[in-house]
């Protein structure tokens, strides 16, 4: 595998031998190593939203109770610090593999990749806990229900602004914070996630700074010799 001089490598061991190389391990000796920052942001995401969504709720609190939006705060904590630091992407000779405290939970090969998507909305579904993404589900009830009130009276409209606001702002606030994280300034990346599918209905999803993005897609295009056509943009994924 390619040696990338721009970045740490994670393992010091020595090269592997012509034949080791044409049966490289399950981690080869110098896999591309990426951190993936989505649980990173669906924690700041909650923190910003819960806040702006408690007005919302007082309004609507003949439905839901004001203090709602703050339970998906808890299990996002909880993630973030249960595993913040310890969400990887390997990139290895053959494969794609998602390491989570050192082990392996999801892997891809190359030649079995379907489809490559670079997005703006990550599927945290993936890597969290499917109740901690209770809080997405529960926002867009909520718009659904503020929508409803906007074709009725002033009163929903007001309710439907409010809604779309705790929603969209902390988006922009939190990848604002992130490329501050990552990049030590305030910018902000519409694309920053990658969506590996591979054909069988298996995907992995991985948020990255901008430099760790730049170099997944340029190994994936030019060492795996991956087709530009399996490349999609796709801004927002709902699925």
């Amino acid at each position: 595998m390619k040696n990338f001089n721009d970045e740490p490598q994670r393992s010091q061991q020595p090269e592997q031998n012509g034949a080791e190389r044409q049966n490289p391990p399950q981690f080869d000796n110098n896999p591309l190593i990426v951190k993936d920052y989505n649980i990173v942001v669906f924690f700041i995401y909650n923190l910003i939203f819960a806040p702006l969504a408690v007005p919302v709720f007082l309004y609507i609190g003949d439905i839901f109770p004001y203090y709602t939006p703050f339970v998906p705060v808890v299990f996002a904590v909880v993630s973030y610090l249960n595993s913040a630091h310890t969400r990887f992407v390997h990139l290895t000779n053959r494969s794609i593999n998602y390491v989570n405290k050192g082990k392996i939970t999801k892997s891809i090969k190359f030649d079995e990749i379907s489809l490559i998507k670079l997005t703006a909305t990550p599927l945290f579904g993936h890597i969290v806990p499917a109740r901690n993404s209770a809080g997405i589900v529960l926002s867009f009830i909520v718009i659904a229900v503020a929508f409803a009130g906007f074709l009725q009276s002033l009163r929903g409209f007001i309710i439907f602004i409010m809604s779309l606001t705790a929603l969209i702002l902390p988006f922009f606030i939190s990848k604002l914070i992130f490329s501050k994280i990552t990049e030590g300034k305030f910018s902000f990346r519409a694309i920053d996630t990658l969506i590996i599918y591979d054909g069988k209905g298996e995907f992995i999803s991985f948020m990255m700074s901008a430099a760790d993005f730049e170099r997944v897609c340029r190994y994936m295009l030019k060492e795996r010799q991956i087709s530009p056509s399996k490349f999609q943009k796709q801004f927002v994924i709902f699925q």
